[in-house]
């Protein structure tokens, strides 16, 4: 962050009764022009009755209120890696992937500056609020970057670069297929919420096979119903086809 924006992240005290959990940690980012961009919770690990995904809350966004100081943000990165028995715990790849998906939501939030708050960060256009975050996991997968912080845990010898290059093999793997399935389900996000109901008769099990049966080699497997997993169809509402749309650009 501190090459990408100019900016040094620190870690920050916390004031009584600020956090939620004894596992999160506070973080302040300065920026070398600017100064203080805001602050960031790292809520990284699970435990019970918390959510199960990884995802970045805004708790208070940028404003600049009349005659007044800057409101700086407060945004939170929620996250469900396991702990384990090290300290500090070790992450696969995908979790990498994700922390640094998170943290491009984070700093979109931090760097947006606008006097109406729900107009920045990632209360922006929904059309590019994925573009940021988007573009940070790249860097999860170039080893310019990991080789900065990729280390044995025991010996501390730095990620070969000929173990990321096969990592980086494998993501092209199945990626038609996994496209095609992240088109089927903006297309049923957008059918949900769209003007027109489905079929008289049908319900949303029916308009899922139908919108598989036309754009899915893998059609639907009568008895089931798996987009009951998918909890962006009801907090990200016609939305969900952003993700597809911030690889387009």
């Amino acid at each position: 962050v501190e090459r990408l924006f100019g900016t040094t992240v620190r870690n920050a005290a916390m004031a009584p009764g600020e956090s939620w959990s004894p596992d999160v940690r506070k973080l302040e980012v300065i920026h070398v022009d600017d100064g203080p961009l805001g602050y960031i919770y790292l809520d990284l690990h699970p435990r019970p009755r918390k959510f199960h995904h990884s995802a970045q809350y805004i708790i208070r966004n940028w404003r600049r209120p009349p005659n007044g100081e800057p409101q700086l943000p407060h945004v939170a990165i929620v996250c469900n890696f396991a702990k384990g028995k090290h300290d500090p715990p070790r992450l696969q790849h995908q979790d990498l992937e994700a922390l640094f998906h998170e943290f491009g939501h984070a700093m979109h939030s931090l760097l947006s500056k606008n006097i109406f708050q729900h107009l920045a960060g990632t209360r922006g256009s929904m059309d590019s609020v994925e573009v940021p975050s988007n573009l940070m996991e790249y860097f999860a997968w170039d080893y310019r970057v990991l080789k900065t912080f990729a280390k044995h845990a025991t010996t501390g010898e730095v990620i070969p670069e000929a173990l990321v290059n096969s990592i980086c093999k494998s993501r092209s793997m199945f990626s038609a297929t996994d496209m095609q399935a992240q088109v089927v389900l903006s297309m049923f996000d957008q059918r949900c919420h769209n003007s027109t109901p489905p079929s008289p008769g049908g319900g949303t099990t029916d308009l899922m096979a139908e919108i598989q049966a036309a754009h899915s080699v893998m059609h639907h497997v009568p008895g089931t119903s798996h987009f009951v997993r998918f909890g962006h169809l009801v907090n990200y509402s016609a939305n969900y086809y952003s993700y597809l749309f911030a690889r387009c650009i």
